[in-house]
């Protein structure tokens, strides 16, 4: 089901009507609100020291009266605990590819991470446009918490960002991990 004004928050690719028709082919739904108790997720790859645990503990989106479709989390990895928090704006699109604005924070007691960006609904690598921030105290304790095998001191300070422009993408990565300028 749809908001009153015609929008989906959750639109699919599957509906009886083809292009050729004229007619939208996505199956328009709204999800109002939405909650998952508990997720766990093991993590092995090459790059890492061992495994990694995450576990995601009420994760919940819900649509804000202000038109804006919200969600959060709490999150444990390696014992560390994170809050994560995040909006879409606005919360749905009235029409395919119609650009929202995405915004995410997690914040723990070692680092924060902050995204800010864009895309088009339903997502397109093709407009899509992120900037990050990575800020904590000890690139030491980040890397040993998530079991990256650098040896490093000092403080974490990462701006990246990510967009696309002309059908090339552009990647940028700016700061510090620890003794690492990048």
């Amino acid at each position: 089901h749809c908001l009153e004004t015609g929008a989906c928050n959750w639109p699919s690719g599957f509906s009886g009507a083809t292009p050729a028709e004229g007619r939208d082919s996505r199956l328009p739904v709204v999800v109002r609100e939405a909650r998952v108790g508990s997720v766990a997720l093991h993590l092995s790859h090459p790059s890492l020291t061992q495994a990694l645990d995450i576990g995601l503990h009420d994760l919940q989106q819900f649509h804000e009266p202000s038109g804006h479709l919200s969600f959060s989390a709490q999150a444990e990895v390696e014992g560390e605990t994170l809050a994560i928090q995040g909006d879409m704006r606005p919360q749905s699109a009235k029409h395919a590819l119609e650009r929202v604005d995405l915004e995410l924070l997690v914040e723990g007691a070692l680092a924060s991470l902050s995204v800010n960006g864009s895309s088009a609904w339903p997502f397109s690598p093709e407009a899509l446009s992120l900037l990050a921030s990575l800020e904590a105290d000890s690139a030491a304790e980040l890397a040993r918490s998530f079991k990256l095998p650098l040896v490093t001191q000092g403080n974490v300070k990462l701006d990246a960002g990510l967009g696309v422009d002309d059908q090339r993408v552009q990647v940028s990565l700016d700061g510090v991990f620890g003794e690492y300028h990048v």
